[in-house]
């Protein structure tokens, strides 16, 4: 036995455990912590494949109402507008459901099969749960159900015209040119019956959230229903799921363009009713457009072109074009601005502009897309590669003589005078004119040698003999010339148009401008 004295002594002991006692320890604490972190884990697991499950059936329940609402002819899988989609994917939480929707004839035509073949996939799980399943949709107007849509007795819903944007309002952040973009409603049920739901979508795809976040999501349970103040707030956000497949964030979801509104109401039979409404979304300035590109028509018309901007879902509502022209005067800087003075330019709903111009003169513009008034959002300013030069315009007039009848002295003489229009900007070289006389047979005679500085050339054209034919000519200019200042430099070849000799008999005739 132990004594006192014994006992007192291992107490003043301080050589401390054996090794054999730390590993007895050791092994009884890895047994116990080996049998909690697997209960832990296990737990987990079980809790994440409980609410998968959840999300699942909750997922699948809201697209089969969802579903069930719409018009029986409207229960089709499809890429048109109104039609399901053949996948559609939602995130909910850290979760993703894809729901694969088929469409099948049912037992009588006021029947159809919906089956769904839908998988979730969360990245904590590192699993896909799959499921199948197959409802009935009935067409309630052949009186299959309770549900009997019949427009007598349907519940009847409608916007507030007097409070609610009208049909195709441009609208923007929580408002529209009008005020608030307040979407009011009102329902009434059949009599002796109840509204049970009414629900706001946006494009069947997101519940319309106010400015507070709340959804579109109403549960009267009474004869009548109305909702006031309910302002859209079009920057609406939904969480999506990022590239790590772990992180959600919360991204506005509702692009520009047009959106469709849809509201729903449904009774207690189950009898649906819906409205809708278009707005045009208008958060976002449009993109760009493409860099414009000139064409030189005539002396008088030069046409602008560039790629179409997008605006949201849609192409860019309108553009606007801003024109310089250079000025007579030297530059003394490297600017389009500056020594250019701005002429008038225009707006246009395509992507091309007809601009107005005069003989030989030199051009800058820039292009840039805008949104919808009365919020006319615009893209940033685009402009030209290089100014561009219009067409010259010949004119002139030509004489005509002759005589001696039909015999062997008679001669048919025109004189031909004519005139083009020298460059309205400053040039760093001689502009050189080469004028050209069109035979009858198509070929070109060149009439100088290319001097510079000969705006006016004269040309005589005679024939003699009997029967003389009246010498029909026509005439060209090709005007070569090197612009100074900003982007000049290089030599740029411009032809006129053409004018031509036609038989007036004796005298002194105009040219008329002829074909371009």
């Amino acid at each position: 036995m132990m004594t006192a004295e014994t006992l007192r002594k291992r107490l003043r002991r301080d050589d401390g455990m054996t090794i054999l006692e730390i590993l007895i320890a050791a092994v009884i604490l890895f047994i116990v912590l080996t049998a909690i972190l697997g209960l832990v884990g296990s737990t987990t697991m079980t809790g994440l494949q409980a609410k998968e499950k959840n999300v699942m059936v909750n997922a699948v329940n809201a697209y089969i109402e969802r579903v069930q609402a719409l018009p029986f002819d409207e229960v089709v899988v499809g890429t048109g507008t109104g039609e399901l989609p053949p996948v559609e994917t939602m995130t909910i939480g850290e979760f993703t459901v894809t729901i694969r929707p088929t469409i099948s004839a049912g037992s009588n035509p006021a029947l159809k099969n919906l089956a769904l073949d839908v998988s979730v996939t969360s990245p904590k799980t590192n699993r896909t749960l799959t499921m199948n399943t197959t409802v009935a949709v009935r067409d309630r107007s052949q009186y299959l159900t309770q549900a009997v849509q019949d427009p007598a007795t349907n519940p009847q819903i409608a916007f507030d015209d007097g409070l609610t944007p009208p049909e195709s309002t441009v609208v923007w952040d929580a408002a529209w040119s009008g005020g608030a973009l307040n979407l009011a409603a009102s329902a009434t049920a059949y009599e002796g019956r109840t509204i049970e739901v009414v629900e706001c979508w946006v494009d069947d795809q997101y519940y319309l959230k106010n400015t507070f976040g709340d959804p579109g999501r109403w549960t009267p349970q009474s004869e009548t229903w109305s909702v006031t103040g309910f302002i859209w707030d079009t920057h609406q956000t939904e969480p999506i799921l990022q590239d790590d497949g772990v992180t959600y964030i919360d991204e506005e979801v509702i692009a520009d363009g047009m959106r469709t509104i849809s509201l729903y109401a449904v009774d207690n039979t189950g009898a649906t009713s819906r409205v809708i409404r278009h707005f045009l979304v208008d958060n976002d300035p449009p993109g760009n457009p493409g860099t414009p590109a000139p064409t030189a028509r005539t002396n008088a018309v030069s046409g602008l072109t560039w790629s179409a901007a997008s605006d949201g879902t849609l192409p860019a509502d309108h553009y606007e074009v801003r024109m310089w022209k250079q000025a007579s005067t030297d530059e003394l800087a490297e600017d389009p601005t500056a020594y250019w003075y701005e002429v008038p330019g225009g707006v246009t709903s395509s992507s091309s502009f007809e601009a107005a111009t005069t003989s030989l003169g030199r051009y800058w513009a820039v292009v840039r897309a805008l949104s919808p008034e009365p919020n006319e959002r615009s893209s940033g300013w685009v402009h030209v590669a290089r100014p561009w030069i219009s067409r010259p315009l010949l004119t002139g007039s030509y004489t005509a003589t002759g005589g001696g009848g039909n015999g062997a002295g008679a001669y048919w003489q025109v004189t031909s005078t004519l005139n083009v229009t020298p460059p309205s900007f400053p040039v760093s070289a001689p502009t050189v004119y080469r004028f050209y006389r069109i035979e009858p047979n198509g070929s070109e005679v060149l009439l100088n040698p290319g001097d510079p500085g000969a705006t006016t050339w004269t040309d005589t054209v005679k024939v003699v003999g009997n029967k003389v034919p009246y010498p029909t000519r026509t005439y060209k200019v090709v005007v070569d010339v090197t612009p100074a200042g900003y982007a000049g430099g290089t030599v740029e070849s411009l032809m006129s148009n053409s004018v031509e000799i036609t038989n007036r008999g004796v005298g002194t005739f105009t040219f008329t401008e002829g074909t371009w």
